[in-house]
């Protein structure tokens, strides 16, 4: 590549070098302002464009010439960019706006460079090209596009922004930071200058273009700006705005209290209206408020280097004012004036008196208390203690006692608790509720205090505490006496107590052994004996046996059988001469009781009491307890209440003795009658035939070991038909549970027919007739016969055959639980009279009807009141739309349960039911109670009997149960918590894959899972009732879901997996 001398290369280097240096020295400054960078952006593009023209005149080529032309342009786009966002940096205008934008006021300089660099493309940007000679070198010269107008007009519109936003600030603020801006305005518009004369052609063809080389003087002026007016340390229009922005007031005093400066803040503070307030003395500007004028002053006179604070309230305002007076220093460490600051402090100085005010209360407050007020610092010391305190400690007033240490009036005995007590207060940081402690007054009498201490916080650090203490002294006293009454009286109770003790163990069971072996362990509990022992006179009235033995010492031998010689056993003999206590008080060495010697002197025991045991005013044994300690005697107290025991125990074993010769008697009895009860259980039917289709449910309970009612269910051999059975024999006893075998028996054998649709009524009136005519001539003579009510059932067309023998008449209801009808008898009761005629009819059960059948049992419990359930009663209860056969069993025997109580019932009760299923593939199982506590028992069993009648296996029914519990524990306690008592519903359901439980209530809706998990590890008793809650629940349950519904209240449904498993229905005979 060649070259070519050129005489205007030297001005290109001089403005490209030094605006290179100034780009430099503003990137490398450490501590940048925002006007930085796009100052540098623009030096470095001032020094881009000359360095490539320089380029581009030493290069003959064309090609060289027009590649380094284009190559300026990078910079030529650039520049008017970047002044005029340095423009608006530094005059602040528009500064937030456009900050945000700057980004995108790149993208047209941007297109520009674009334009110029595709020109080759389009010939928009320079229409044409061509090398001339000029004063001895080759040039290039080009002739202007309209892209080429349009970019000049676009970068002369942002230079002139640009320069309108620093002329307005320079106007402003002229005197401070013309300097600046001047140096700003005239190095850009230089080049500006420059540059529209070179394109108006004020210099010859050939020439080059002078704009950069008048960065030259861009490059002075620009340092001059930055070296003397130091515009990268102080941005002149965002430190006006600062200051004028500041919410307290500036004041600038020079060493004569001229003032240089200030803001608007403090001209509205100081009340001033002059235009011409700057270079003026303070003494001037205030000399109408001489008030503040005197303190300002005051500290005017004071060395700039003394830093202070004073106070003012300029005149015609209400606020307090404080100012700091500092001095300012030159770069050589010399005071050249003052700041002072004004800020608003009437807030601080109100709260500051109110903050005296209120302490000087409560203060006053304090004084009024009659308890004992007090505060400490860290380490102990009283910092404060109220009238009532130090008064009652014997001082006269508060000084006498602040500062000196707690323990200063803590009883010695006292000191280490105290202590212990404050630093467990200052460790937690919490209170310390009521601690007792003695403390002593200033003449030296003792008091006994209760005191509650808080720690005393600043932040989060204890500096201190404070307290309240009563002086309970009296209340001790009180306390004590009251306890030894208390003593005394439980004593009492303990006495009345062991009596009654006593007396329950002798009524608790009649067998002898059991009750006397119990009441020696007692006597050993109530008497401070080393053992008990019960000896009973023997038959040839020569010795006493050792029936019943205990001792407290586990090691001692027992005496039990033991027999004792009357013969040289005065102190007992005394015993039963004179049917009076003998106290042995030195059995060591008492001869009367030689033949006691092995079981009472043992351990050096000194004292026997030996008590008579009197039936019927002779006595028939002793009680014998020798003390538990040596030297230890028995008092009169002691004596009366072994007496009065020992009459119990005579009794007891009375009773015992008495009970012991019946007893036998009623064995044989109570024998016969549960071998009948085991044989009559077994003619009930274990299981309840499954019919598709259909629902059957029982309840059963005999009113003696052996029944008169009886029910059976059985399927007719090769057929479809199933027959129901319910009978009441008459009487009561062994004769009717004989006769209920016999008649059931009957029935079973008179149906092994075949059966079928032709021969149905027939053969039902067959059985009726043969059973009856087999009781009339077999056992006529024992008057026994029974109501019945017999059908035959066929579960395709929902028809039941039936025949009542004078029974109960039962009743259909339909699906809404509404009585259709009752099946009166259709002919007398079976074993009355031979060859009666049976009417045969026939009803059809719907879909939902069902048949409820009874006895008399049923209507004719009583309650306490000797009251008859009634059948109006019974009928009532069944009119429900049920949701089960089993549901309506299982309230009617509870209805049955509650009207009764625990009145002994007279005769039997037996229901049975069988209806026709809705939904033959589902049965759900449902009730409905007000939510209290007193029913979750309840609740919880008809969960438990509903999953059974389900066939869930027992440990699946028994999570259901456990679920139950702890589900509607917690809705009785949070769902009606202070308010009247709901309703909750219970509804079990189960499919082939899962059981549900619904439950549902009106109560408040809450999420029964915020609870906190329970401490496991706790004491059971102390877990709160439904503590474990809803944790537990999705423990046993699969799925666990709970919602508020909109009209229905709230509704929880739990469901789990079941096992399937081969599983016979449940034994019918109660639930």
């Amino acid at each position: 590549m060649q070259f070519q001398t050129n005489p205007y290369l030297i001005w290109q280097l001089i403005p490209a070098f030094t605006t290179l240096w100034l780009g430099i020295y503003v990137q490398s400054r450490p501590r940048k302002k925002p006007e930085s960078n796009v100052l540098a952006l623009m030096m470095f593009a001032g020094a881009f464009w000359p360095l490539m023209n320089a380029i581009q005149l030493v290069s003959p080529a064309p090609a060289w010439q027009i590649f380094w032309h284009t190559a300026t342009f990078a910079a030529i786009v650039v520049i008017p960019t970047a002044w005029f966002l340095l423009a608006v940096k530094f005059s602040g205008y528009f500064r937030e706006q456009i900050t945000k934008v700057q980004g995108q006021l790149f993208v047209i300089p941007t297109m520009t460079l674009l334009a110029v660099l595709t020109n080759g493309e389009h010939n928009l940007f320079f229409s044409s090209s061509q090398m001339i000679v000029f004063n001895g070198f080759t040039t290039l010269t080009v002739s202007s596009g309209p892209l080429f107008l349009l970019h000049t007009w676009y970068s002369y519109a942002l230079i002139a922004l640009g320069v309108v936003f620093l002329g307005i600030a320079l106007l402003s603020n002229f005197k401070k930071y013309g300097s600046q801006a001047y140096g700003l305005i005239i190095g850009v518009l230089t080049p500006l200058v420059g540059n529209i004369l070179y394109l108006r052609g004020a210099f010859p063809p050939g020439f080059p273009d002078p704009t950069p080389i008048t960065f030259t003087i861009t490059g002075i002026t620009f340092a001059w700006a930055i070296f003397s007016g130091r515009m990268l340390d102080v941005v002149p229009i965002a430190h006006e705005t600062v200051v004028a922005n500041l919410s307290y007031g500036i004041v600038v005093l020079d060493l004569e209290n001229r003032i240089m400066d200030f803001n608007q803040a403090a001209k509205e503070i100081l009340g001033l209206d002059q235009s011409n307030i700057l270079e003026r003395t303070i003494a001037e500007v205030l000399e109408q408020d001489a008030g503040v004028l005197n303190i300002l002053q005051t500290g005017l006179e004071e060395s700039p280097s003394i830093r202070q604070e004073l106070y003012i309230m300029p005149q015609g305002r209400t606020n307090t004012y404080e100012v700091h007076v500092s001095g300012i220093q030159d770069k050589h460490g010399h005071f050249s004036g003052r700041v002072l600051q004004f800020t608003d402090v009437s807030r601080r100085r109100q709260a500051e008196k109110n903050l005296a005010d209120s302490q000087e209360t409560m203060a006053t407050i304090l004084d009024t208390l009659q308890d004992y007020y007090f505060e400490t610092d860290i380490n102990g010391y009283v910092i404060n203690i109220n009238k009532a305190f130090y008064s009652h400690l014997g001082y006269a007033r508060k000084e006498d006692l602040v500062g000196k240490h707690f323990r200063h009036f803590t009883d010695r005995q006292s000191v280490r608790d105290v202590f212990l007590n404050f630093t467990k207060v200052f460790e937690t940081k919490e209170t310390l509720e009521m601690f007792r402690y003695s403390y002593r007054t200033k003449d030296g009498s003792e008091y006994i205090g209760e005191a509650t201490v808080s720690p005393v916080m600043d932040g989060d650090v204890v500096v201190g505490a404070r307290g309240v203490l009563r002086n309970i002294t009296d209340k001790v006293v009180a306390e004590e006496n009251l306890r030894q009454a208390k003593e005394e009286a439980e004593a009492r109770v303990r006495e009345l107590s062991s009596i009654n003790r006593i007396a329950t163990i002798s009524s608790d069971s009649l067998y002898l052994e059991n009750i006397l072996q119990t009441l020696c362990v007692e006597l050993t509990h109530i008497f401070p004996v080393r053992n008990a022992g019960i000896g009973l006179i023997t038959a040839d009235k020569e010795s006493l046996e050792i029936v019943a033995f205990h001792s407290a010492d586990s090691e001692e031998k027992s005496a039990l059988g033991m027999i004792l010689l009357l013969v040289g056993n005065s102190a007992t003999q005394e015993v039963i001469e004179n049917k009076k206590t003998v106290v042995v008080q030195n059995l060591q060495k008492d001869d009367g009781t030689k033949p006691m010697a092995g079981v009472s002197q043992i351990g050096g025991t000194k004292a026997l009491m030996i008590v008579p045991l009197m039936k019927r005013g002779t006595v028939i044994g002793t009680i014998g307890m020798p003390a538990r300690e040596p030297e230890y005697s028995f008092n009169k107290n002691e004596i009366r209440l072994a007496e009065t025991i020992a009459i119990q125990i005579a009794t007891a074993i009375d009773n015992a003795q008495l009970y012991a010769k019946t007893e036998s008697a009623l064995d044989f009895a109570e024998g016969d009658l549960e071998i009948g009860r085991q044989i009559q259980s077994g003619f009930f039917p274990e299981t309840i035939p499954e019919i598709p289709g259909w629902e059957i449910a029982v309840h059963f309970e005999a009113s003696r070991q052996v029944a008169g009612d009886f029910y059976d269910f059985f399927q007719f051999e090769n057929s479809r038909f199933t027959a129901l059975v319910i009978a009441d024999v008459c009487d009561k006893g062994v004769g009717a549970a004989l006769f209920m075998v016999l008649f059931r028996s009957l029935l079973r054998a008179f149906s092994k027919v075949d059966i079928n649709q032709g021969n149905l009524n027939e053969h039902l009136k067959n059985i009726i007739s043969k059973t009856n005519n087999y009781i009339t001539e077999i056992h006529g003579n024992s008057n026994m016969f029974a109501t019945m009510f017999l059908g035959i059932l066929d579960p395709d067309n929902g028809i039941l055959y039936y025949v009542n023998c004078g029974h109960e008449p039962p009743v259909i209801l339909d699906k809404e639980g509404k009585i259709i009808r009752r099946l009166p008898p259709t002919g007398p009761a079976v074993g009355v009279f031979p060859d009666m005629d049976y009417e045969v009819r026939q009803i059809e059960l719907n879909k939902g009807d069902f048949l409820v059948g009874y006895t008399d049992g049923t209507t004719d419990a009583r309650n306490s009141d000797g009251e008859l359930f009634s059948e109006e009663r019974l009928l009532k209860c069944m009119q429900a739309p049920w949701t089960s056969l089993f549901s309506m069993v299982y309230e009617l025997k509870n209805e049955l349960h509650n009207y009764a109580g625990s009145q002994q019932q007279f005769d039997d009760i037996t229901l049975i039911s069988i209806r026709r299923k809705l939904t033959p593939d589902r049965e759900q199982h449902a009730i409905c109670r007000e939510a209290r506590m007193e029913i979750l028992d309840e609740l919880c069993d008809f969960v438990e009997a509903s999953a059974a009648q389900s066939e869930l296996r027992h440990d699946e029914a028994l999570a259901f149960k456990l679920a139950t519990e702890e589900v509607c524990k917690t809705i009785i306690q949070n769902g009606f918590e202070d308010r009247d008592p709901g309703f909750i519903s219970l509804s079990f359901e189960k499919d082939p894959q899962k059981a549900r439980l619904v439950i549902r209530d009106d109560g408040k809706f809450f999420y029964p899972d915020q609870a906190q998990p329970p401490d496991l590890t706790e004491d059971w008793k102390e877990i709160k009732i439904g503590g474990p809650g809803i944790h537990l629940v999705k423990e046993l349950m699969d799925n666990v879901s709970y919602e508020k519904m909109k009209e229905q209240g709230n509704e929880l449904i739990m469901e789990k997996k079941i096992h399937l498993q081969l599983q016979e229905k449940m034994n019918v005979n109660g639930f």
